[in-house]
């Protein structure tokens, strides 16, 4: 008699996807000291829009790249959770974050970060160009993209030929293209006028699926009445 091979449970919506248990960080040494993070325990789970709000300095945004592995944290752990299991990213070498952060997460960030020389189609394709896609792929998963935030017409401008409320939309559409489990956003209305604002918080909503996470930092008020769930930050823990 022959084993058969057990599937993987899905993931479902409410499935803690990111688990991080007493960080810690801090920054300067001596009197100038700062510590950004003081024993935060954070879940995040599939299928909602979790905004992290707290007024400046309180830790919000340290936490968010210790959660995506951009920034280590001086004590306790972060795992990433899926069918198979959990891996701590403190188990990860460089590369193995780097793979982890391609394939598992999109950013979007107050500032833009497109490159002003690549038009928009190809600032949206950078996240797949070094992967095993064919380019007639990547090109019509850029397009989709684009098509999902309203860009689908500006696909060969330029960045300085479109609005900040504009330029936003490309870099969430650069946040989708490799299809996430989680999208983190450090502020991604902080610059934005108020019809802008509201325009990108509706993107970012509708960005979210049951196999899919927006997490939000912010300390706007409108962008926390937006949320599913919201966590509030004080002095570097969680509320």
């Amino acid at each position: 008699m022959t084993d058969v091979e057990t599937p993987s449970p899905t993931p479902t919506v409410g499935d803690v996807v990111v688990r991080a248990t007493g960080l810690r960080k801090a920054f300067g040494e001596g009197d100038g000291r700062i510590v950004a993070l003081d024993g935060a325990d954070v879940e995040v789970r599939l299928g909602e829009l979790l905004v992290v709000r707290g007024p400046s300095g309180c830790g919000k945004s340290t936490l968010l790249q210790c959660l995506s592995g951009i920034l280590p944290p001086d004590e306790g752990a972060v795992s990433w959770v899926d069918a198979d299991g959990e891996v701590a990213l403190a188990d990860l070498d460089d590369d193995g974050r780097t793979d982890l952060r391609a394939q598992r997460m999109g950013f979007v960030f107050q500032t833009l970060n497109l490159l002003p020389a690549l038009t928009v189609r190809e600032n949206v394709e950078l996240p797949l160009v070094l992967g095993a896609l064919p380019a007639v792929e990547i090109r019509q998963r850029a397009g989709d993209a684009l098509v999902s935030v309203g860009m689908g017409d500006r696909a060969d401008a330029f960045p300085a030929q479109l609005s900040g409320g504009q330029q936003q939309r490309v870099a969430l559409a650069r946040a989708l293209v490799s299809e996430p489990d989680v999208i983190w956003a450090d502020e991604p209305t902080g610059a934005l006028d108020s019809v802008a604002q509201a325009e990108m918080l509706e993107l970012l909503r509708a960005a979210v699926t049951p196999t899919r996470t927006v997490v939000i930092v912010s300390h706007a008020e409108v962008v926390a009445a937006a949320a599913d769930r919201v966590i509030t930050m004080v002095d570097g823990r969680v509320a």
